[in-house]
Order: structure tokens, then C-alpha cells, then sequence
């Protein structure tokens, strides 16, 4: 090289020419075609000679550059280096220098190039020079720069991407590379991962994998869909997205997964709540707001409910054709659109056919693409609502019976007793009842044979009815007849008592035989709580929500529900008709029955279920999906209507009720008899589906006119009328004596309440009238008064004429005793004392008998009497035996009632005097005249320290002539007391005496009315 690279005197190159075809020449040859740049350098740097390849990077003449230092050509960057590589080489020890460097070419871009300087010989002239090699590099770095550039695009959409990615080898299913969030979703590092084929994360066979491509191209789908494991072992569904790339020459599959776990399980719940939907007993809808509120959604229960033959028909109208009040479509969708929901609002709507319904309406106002939108859910609740509403009208009928009705707990804690009841015992309403148990309201023997006998019995069979007596606000004893009824929770335990009892007492004073009356009514749950189910036969499993599983009483823990499992839960009873029902579902018929269920803790319930079947390709069952409501409580209160029916149906009162329209809707049996109409069966009395059973009925009952037309004779009509409607209308109810005409035109007097039931709106809802048959009562009471009056007569002419008699009596014995005393013995003298004694005694009585008579006759009209006043005159009248005796007598404020004040007075000093007579033998007689309020009654109580009576003749003592005592003891002609209840009587109040035997005092209560007394029926 040294030779080659000499160079001439005169800096011309030493190739060429002449020299061309010598060994030199040979090598000259090589320098010039050399397939890389070469060229000679001086100490200087500069270039001594340079060949045809180096001029062609350079884009210049061999010429030009012979000359120039080499560092002018290399790019500034590079220059630095290049000059301290030569001198280097030219003045240490360096043989060799290699480095890659940008030349500078006339014209283009800089040209990467691998420079190369190793020291040639020295020359003959001693110069040292050293050879330079460019070898074109510029393609290799272009590759290198794209190859980097690819590199980080790599680093970009792979290892740094979010996404999930592989890189799998085709061949044998290796992974070969995964990005960080394949190690974040598999669980596993990059290093595990890499020691996995990809067959170890797919869980899918290699048929399946084939199936799913093929499906996959089938769909013209650019995914496939996988089910990866991860680390932890879950399964995930995925969707892979993957397409082949090229490295180093080798196939690789470039594989995106994309999570698709959470959006499968939305899509099958979404596939399922529609089918839930879709087999909902309540309607689901979607509507627009505006003038007509077109639906957008609605379920098949929607099209049920309001009587459209398909969705697409119910679809087509609009939510305004279903109100019946425009007004209150206003205000309910104002009201949805202010507050964005209305929960359970009961709106009375109608079917595309024009009937009428009841809706419970759950509704949200939702902002979606489209704009606002109502969601909601309606629920059918005529029936509950007809039910409840006569539910209502059944109970003012109870509350407005003349019987008591009562309901008490186990313990015998009274909840309930109806406004008659709490009159009769003094209570002011069922508050003040319940501070008392149903013990305290008999008197013992009663209370034993209800504890002994009734309660056990209605237990053991539900009811007990007898014979019974109850203790009212004035202590007395009024035998009653009773029925006790006992109610059951689902556990067959007593959940509560509850007791009809009719005042009998008239009927044992009259003769008049009152049949027993039972009442018994359950409230009925408004809301019907439901669930869903899906049962697979493929599998033989159940799916039940939690509200299933609450129905049937069983735990979600429990295990797992089959056929077999729902089966068992059916009330033997009615296991082939659900059998059954399946089975004609399997044949494509809607699966719709109620039937009961058996709890594992040996509770029953009523629930009613509906579903739908859906079949395989093949035409066999795969599944069913259904919904399951618990109407437990809807069948007891329907039952519960129908026991009150019978109840009313059993009562010998006439019971009846109109509709709104007037027309009459239920005649009990009594009524049915009484005006010669057939009687329907008892259980077709009502019926929750088509309501009251008016056959029989005449078409003139069909309005309130026409019905008492059609049973009062002209006078009652006209009471009614002008009085009983009335008063009805305004106050709710009406109360008192009009007659009825019976099947044959007889009047027969009655006693008749009469009852307006309003909504809530104030309209009339219904018309009930209750009518006792009062003719036995009438006819007693007819008999009494004149057995009463002919009594009175023949006392009055009895008492005036023995008086004549019996003075002309004592006037001859007198005047013989006076004239004829000498000629008289002893013996003769004694017979006349006592014969004028006697005679004495006998005026005495029949004046007593007189005044009796005269009470009812001869009484002073009735006018407002001060009892203080009338109890100051006794006390006036008895001034010397009430000195004689010491008497001390103390009293209460009296008030003023009506009545006749000669007879007050004297019934206080008949009570005072008999105080008096009888008192204490070693003691001075100790008198209290007391007074309470009692509900419309004043009670009036004479209390004394006398020597008492036997309890067993405290009845005997009121009878006229009645004595305990012989004369010897106690003067008197036993009339005072029988006194003291007739003029009692006479004022409409009662009285009785109280003593717990000889020696203890007595004590004497009588009532008087608080409010003003009818004179002329007094008198």
C-alpha cells in the first residue's frame, strides 16, 4: 500500500497512464474500481489521492478533493472525531481507526459512511500518510432507523397499550410476548405467561375453538369468543381480536382480548329481566309526555289489563283513552314531572273497551336520547279495592248493630268493642275498653263457664255458642247470648277472640226468642308481594329470587331447588292440578294457577302462579319462567266476606244494601222470608269476580224509592221519607220505630237503623238498612198496658170502697167502747182494741194501695225538678223521726232532671224513712244520698248502716205488702218500697237494692234519664 499510496512531486495522483499495465498499475486498478470509497491522507489531513467510489459519495472530482482535509467533508458532528483519530494515528502509537461518520456530498443529505485510517508505511521521502476506507453504510442505517422506529411503535401499541395483547406462535401455541396489561387481567408475569401455550388459558376444546371460528366468519364477526382462565382460577368470557404479523422473517398471530365478562352477564340479565318482564301478573310501560302520551314499551300483563288483544294494540293508542277523568291525567303526570316519581297512587281508569278498573300506579320520570320519559308499573286492584270498599260497609253495619260485637287478644285484652257494646257497659268508646279484659265484663259463674267451656271449645272447633250474662255499666247482671269465635294465624294458633252477644233480657222479659248473630271479618293485605322464577329441565333446577324463597318459607342457603323440591312444597291436595297445569304448559297452554303451599314450618300459604314455556329446536320443553304471588291474604279476606255474609245471613234482623245507583244488592235470608223472596245459596251470596247475587230480587228494588214503597205500608213510607232519609243523608244514620209489610200485606211494627256509606269523595257509595220485627214486643207491651190499666182501675175502686166499711167499723166500735165501757170486761174491751187495731191496719193498706194506683194515674205532669229541692222536703217531712232517732244524713250535689215532684219527694222520703225504721239497733243511723254521672243517666245511691237484708230477698222486698220483719218489730204495711219503684218506673229509671246480708247496711240505687222524660208517656 505504501507504493500505491505515493504520491508525485507534483501532487498529481501516481495512477494511470503509463503505468497501467506494471504490477503497480495492477494495484493503481484495484484502488480506482474499488467497490468502497479509499483515498490517502497526509499528516495534515489532507487528501494525497482518492479513488472513483470516494469521489462518488462526495459528488465531486477526484481533482476537487485532492488537496482539501478530509474533515471538511464530514459532517461538524462527526468532524472532531475524525481529526483526532489522525492525529492520532500519525503521531501515537494507534495502528487502526474505525468509526461510523455523516459525509457531506455536494448535493442530498448527509451519507452515512464507515470510515476506516490505518498509517501506511513511510515513504521514501520519510512522510508519514496514513490509507482511509468509506464504505456506504447509508442503506444499513436507513434500515436500522426504520427498524428502531418500529421498535417503538411496537413499544407503543403493545407492551405500553392498555388493551390486553399476545403474541402466540401459530406453530405449536406458545405465547412469545405479552404487554403489562395481560399480566395485570391473566394474574401471572410476562415470564409466566411465556411458559404457557395459549390451549393452557383457553378453556374451550380444539372442536369448540374450530366451531367458534367458523361461527365467527359465518357472523363476518373480526373477533372470536373465549373463555380465558386466569391465575386466581376464575373464568372469564373474552372476545379475542387477532390478525397474523411478521418478525424476523416468522408468522406470528397478534392477538388483542378484550374483557367481555360483565357485558355477557348484562346481556343475560337483560335477556332475562325481559322475560321477567314479559311474564310480570302487574303492567310495565314506557310513555311519552305530552297532549296524548303515546306508549313507547309495554308488557303482555299491559295488554291483559287493559283489554287489548295484543301489545302492538295497546301500542297504537295513547295513555289519555285510559283515564276516565282528563283532570286527574293532568295532575298525575304534572305531579310526576315536579317531584320525578308518584309511588302507588290509585287512579280509576279503563279498558279499550270502555269498562272500568282501578290501578295502583308506580311511576319515575327518567331524561333519556329521546327526551323526558315515564316509567312505570300498574297493578290491577279492582278487586282488592271492591273488596276492601265493601270491607268498609260490612263494618258500619257492625258498628250501627244494635248487638254487642267485641274482639279480644288470647289474653283476653280487649281490641275492639262496637259502640253498642261500650253503651251497655258503660264505656265512653274501645279506648276505655281495652284497659279491660273480657273476664271483668261477666259475672263469675259466666266467667268460669267462658274460661271453662267456651274459650276451649272455640279452640278445639272455632266457635261456641250459648247462654251467657254480662255484667253492665250499673252492675247489673243481663243474661246474654253469646257466640265466641276464634281466629287462627297460618301456625293454627289463636291469633284472636271475637264475640257477638245479644241483650236477651227483653226477650226474657217479653218471651220473645232472639236468635244468636256471629260476626267475624279479617283484614285483608293490599300489597300482593311476588317473585320470579326460571326452572331449566335441562338441568332439572329452580332458580328463585329471594322473594320466592320467602314465600315458600325456605332459606337461598338451603341448597339447590329441583322439580322434585317445588313439589314437595305443594299442599298435597292440589299437587295434581299444578302437575297438571305444567303439563298443558309443556303442550304450549299458558301456565297460570293458584294453589297452596306448605312452609317447612308447617305454615300454608295461598299464592297464585303464571308462566310461559319456551321450547328447543326440536319442539321439547327447555325452560320456564314464571313469577309467584303470595294472595294468602286476598283468599282470607274474600273468605272473611263471605263468613260476615253468612253472619248477616243467620241474624233474624232484616239486613239489606243498596249499591251508588240505588239498586239493591244484598237481601239477607230474614228479609228474603219475611217478604216471601227465594233465598240463593249462601255461598252465592257474593263472589269476588262477579260481585252481589241479586237473583230473586224484584225490578222494583232496583232503586231506594222503589224498594220502601215496595215494604213500608203509607205511613212508615212517609216517615222515612220525610224524616228517616233525611236525617240519614245528613248525619250518616237514622235510627227508630216504622213497620214493614210482609209477603202476605200485613203490617208489622219494626225497629229500623238506616245508614248513608260515603267515599272519599262524599258520594253516596252504598245504602244498608237494618229492621228488627218488633211485633211480639208491640203485642206484650199492648197486653201490659191494659192489664196495667185494669189493675190501677180495680185498686182504686177496691181501696175506695173498703173505706166505708171498715170507718163504719171503727165509729160503732168506738162508740160502743165509750157507752157501754162499765158493762164491758176486760176480755170484751181487749177484742174491740183489737178489732180497731186491725181496722186500723187495713185503712192504713188501703190508703198505701190507693196512692200505689195513683202513681201512673194521678201523676203531675213532667217538669224540671231539683232533687236537692225534692230531697230538702222528705228531710222536712221526717223532721221528728229524723230528731227522734239522731239520723244523720249527709249528701252529694244532686242535679236537676224532669219529672213530678210530689212523686221525688216521696220516693226520698220513702227511701229515708225505711232508713230510719231500719237502722243500726245500738247506733245512730248513718245516711248518704250519692250521685253519678253514667253515660245518659243519673245514678242515684240512698247508702245506710242499717241492719241490712238477705242478697236473696233483695227482689222480694219491691213487691207491694211485702214485710221481712213481723209488725212487733217494725210497724208498717210493706207498700213503701214497691212505692219507691213505681214512681221509679214512672220516670223511666230503675232501681234495686245491694246488702252483703244482716248487720252490713244496704244500699239503694235507682237511675233516672239525664235527658228529658216524654210527660205524657210518663203519665
Amino acid at each position: 500500500m505504501a507504493e500505491l499510496a505515493a504520491l508525485s512531486p507534483d501532487r498529481r495522483p501516481i495512477f494511470g497512464g503509463q503505468h497501467a499495465m506494471d504490477p503497480e498499475n495492477t494495484h493503481s486498478a484495484f484502488f480506482e474500481h474499488a467497490p468502497v470509497g479509499m483515498a490517502v491522507v497526509d499528516a495534515d489531513g489532507c487528501l494525497r489521492a482518492a479513488n472513483r467510489r470516494l469521489s462518488g459519495l462526495l459528488a465531486r472530482e477526484a481533482d476537487v478533493l485532492v488537496g482539501q482535509t478530509l474533515t471538511e467533508w464530514v459532517a461538524s458532528a462527526e468532524a472532531d472525531r475524525v481529526a483526532a483519530a489522525i492525529h492520532s494515528l500519525i503521531y501515537g502509537e494507534t495502528g487502526e481507526w474505525r468509526d461510523e461518520c455523516r459525509l457531506l456530498p455536494r448535493q442530498g443529505p448527509p451519507l452515512w459512511v464507515e470510515l476506516a485510517l490505518s498509517r501506511l508505511p513511510d515513504a521514501d521521502d520519510g512522510a508519514t500518510r496514513l490509507a482511509l476506507t468509506a464504505t456506504d453504510i447509508d442503506a444499513r442505517k436507513a434500515s436500522e432507523a426504520e427498524r428502531d422506529e418500529l421498535e417503538h411503535f411496537y413499544q407503543q401499541t403493545f407492551t405500553n397499550n392498555v388493551a390486553v395483547k399476545l403474541l402466540i406462535d401459530p406453530d405449536d401455541g406458545r405465547i412469545v410476548d405479552a404487554n403489562p396489561a395481560a399480566e395485570t387481567f391473566y394474574g401471572w408475569s410476562i415470564e409466566e405467561l411465556k411458559k404457557r401455550p395459549i390451549q393452557a388459558i383457553n378453556t374451550l376444546s380444539a372442536e369448540e375453538v374450530r366451531t367458534e371460528m367458523e361461527r365467527a366468519a359465518e357472523e363476518e364477526r373480526l373477533y372470536f369468543r373465549f373463555r380465558h382462565r386466569v391465575a386466581s382460577g376464575e373464568i372469564r368470557d373474552v372476545e379475542v381480536y387477532s390478525g397474523p404479523v411478521w418478525l424476523r422473517g416468522k408468522r406470528y398471530l397478534h392477538s388483542i382480548i378484550h374483557d367481555a365478562t360483565d357485558t355477557r352477564r348484562y346481556l343475560r340479565e337483560l335477556e332475562r329481566y325481559k322475560a321477567i318482564f314479559d311474564t310480570l301478573p302487574v303492567g310495565v310501560y314506557r310513555n311519552l309526555p305530552g297532549h296524548t302520551g303515546q306508549f313507547d314499551y309495554v308488557n303482555p300483563a299491559m295488554a291483559r289489563i287493559f283489554g287489548a288483544g295484543s301489545i302492538a294494540e295497546l301500542l297504537s293508542r295513547s295513555t289519555a283513552e285510559l283515564y276516565t277523568d282528563p283532570e286527574e291525567r293532568r295532575r298525575f303526570s304534572d305531579d310526576l314531572l315536579a317531584r320525578g316519581e308518584v309511588h302507588r297512587r290509585e287512579l280509576d281508569l279503563r279498558t279499550l273497551d270502555g269498562r272500568a278498573i282501578r290501578c295502583a300506579i308506580t311511576a319515575r320520570a327518567h331524561e333519556t336520547e329521546q327526551g323526558t320519559v315515564f316509567d312505570g308499573v300498574v297493578e290491577d286492584v279492582t278487586e282488592r279495592h271492591q273488596a276492601e270498599r265493601q270491607r268498609e260497609d260490612l263494618l258500619q253495619i257492625l258498628e250501627a248493630a244494635p248487638d254487642f260485637i267485641g274482639m279480644a287478644d288470647p289474653d283476653g285484652r280487649i281490641l275492639y268493642q262496637n259502640p253498642s257494646f261500650n253503651r251497655a257497659m258503660g264505656f265512653a268508646d274501645s279506648a276505655e275498653a281495652s284497659l279491660h279484659d273480657v273476664g271483668g265484663l261477666h259475672p263469675e259463674w259466666a266467667r268460669r263457664r267462658l274460661q271453662e267451656e267456651a274459650l276451649p271449645e272455640a279452640r278445639h272447633n272455632g266457635i261456641w255458642q250459648g247462654e251467657m250474662a254480662i255484667l253492665a255499666g250499673d252492675g247489673r247482671e243481663l243474661p246474654v247470648s253469646q257466640t265466641v269465635v276464634a281466629h287462627f294465624d297460618e301456625t293454627g294458633a289463636v291469633r284472636r277472640y271475637s264475640t257477638i252477644i245479644r241483650d236477651i233480657s227483653e226477650r226474657v222479659a217479653t218471651e220473645n226468642v232472639l236468635r244468636q248473630r256471629e260476626a267475624e271479618l279479617n283484614e285483608a293485605q293490599r300489597i300482593a308481594r311476588m317473585g320470579n322464577w326460571i326452572s331449566d329441565f335441562r338441568t332439572n333446577e329452580i332458580r328463585w329470587s329471594e322473594e320466592v324463597h320467602r314465600i315458600f318459607g325456605r332459606h337461598p342457603e338451603g341448597g339447590p331447588v329441583t322439580h322434585e323440591t317445588f313439589m314437595d312444597s305443594v299442599h298435597p291436595h292440589d299437587r295434581p292440578a299444578v302437575q297438571a297445569a305444567l303439563e298443558a304448559s309443556f303442550a304450549g297452554e299458558p301456565y297460570d294457577i293458584a294453589h297452596r303451599v306448605v312452609r317447612p314450618d308447617g305454615g300454608i300459604r295461598t299464592v297464585r302462579e303464571r308462566g310461559y314455556t319456551e321450547f328447543d329446536n326440536a319442539g321439547q320443553p327447555a325452560r320456564m319462567l314464571g313469577t309467584v304471588q303470595d294472595i294468602t291474604e286476598q283468599r282470607q279476606l274474600e273468605e272473611s266476606l263471605r263468613r260476615l255474609v253468612a253472619i248477616l245471613d243467620s241474624t233474624p234482623d232484616v239486613v239489606s244494601m243498596h249499591g251508588p245507583d240505588g239498586s239493591m244488592l244484598y237481601l239477607n235470608a230474614a228479609g228474603r222470608r219475611l217478604m216471601g223472596l227465594p233465598e240463593p245459596e249462601l255461598a252465592d251470596h257474593w263472589d269476588p269476580e262477579t260481585g252481589w247475587n241479586r237473583a230473586g230480587l224484584p225490578r222494583e228494588m232496583d232503586t231506594v224509592e222503589g224498594t220502601i214503597e215496595r215494604v213500608h205500608p203509607p205511613w212508615a213510607l212517609e216517615r222515612v221519607r220525610e224524616e228517616a232519609l233525611p236525617a240519614a243523608m245528613e248525619h250518616g244514620q237514622w235510627q227508630g220505630e216504622t213497620a214493614l209489610l210482609d209477603a202476605e200485606g200485613r203490617e208489622r211494627p219494626a225497629s229500623q237503623v238506616l245508614l248513608i256509606h260515603r267515599d272519599t269523595d262524599g258520594a253516596i257509595a252504598q245504602t244498608s238498612t237494618i229492621i228488627r220485627d218488633i211485633s211480639e214486643r208491640k203485642r206484650i207491651e199492648r197486653e201490659l198496658e191494659r192489664s196495667n190499666a185494669e189493675l190501677e182501675q180495680f185498686a182504686y175502686a177496691v181501696s175506695h170502697d173498703l173505706q166505708e166499711p171498715l170507718r163504719i167499723i171503727n165509729s160503732y166500735l168506738g162508740l160502743l167502747k165509750r157507752r157501754h165501757a162499765d158493762a164491758l170486761d176486760d176480755k170484751a174491751r181487749r177484742y174491740i182494741d183489737t178489732t180497731m187495731e186491725a181496722a186500723g191496719r187495713m185503712r192504713q193498706m188501703i190508703q198505701d194501695l190507693l196512692e200505689y194506683s195513683r202513681v201512673q194515674r194521678m201523676g203531675e205532669a213532667f217538669a224540671p225538678v231539683d232533687l236537692a229541692r225534692a230531697l230538702d222536703d222528705a228531710c222536712g217531712n221526717l223532721h221528728t223521726a229524723i230528731q227522734d232517732s239522731g239520723a244523720r244524713i249527709s249528701r252529694d250535689p244532686l242535679p236537676t232532671v224532669q219529672g213530678d215532684a210530689g212523686q221525688l219527694m216521696r220516693l226520698f222520703q220513702n227511701l229515708l224513712s225505711n232508713a230510719i225504721k231500719y237502722g243500726p239497733p245500738d247506733a245512730v243511723p248513718e245516711i248518704h244520698v250519692g250521685c253519678d254521672e253514667r253515660g245518659d243517666e243519673w245514678e242515684i245511691r240512698v247508702i245506710d248502716n242499717g241492719i241490712g237484708i238477705d242478697p236473696e230477698q233483695s227482689e222480694r222486698i219491691f213487691q207491694v205488702f211485702q214485710r221481712l220483719h213481723g209488725r212487733a218489730e217494725y210497724p208498717g204495711t210493706g207498700a213503701g218500697l214497691a212505692l219507691a219503684r213505681r214512681i221509679t218506673e214512672r220516670h223511666g229509671g230503675r232501681i234495686r237494692a245491694e246488702s252483703d246480708g244482716e248487720g252490713h247496711g244496704t244500699t239503694f240505687r235507682l237511675t233516672l234519664p239525664r235527658q228529658p222524660a216524654d210527660a205524657t208517656s210518663a203519665s
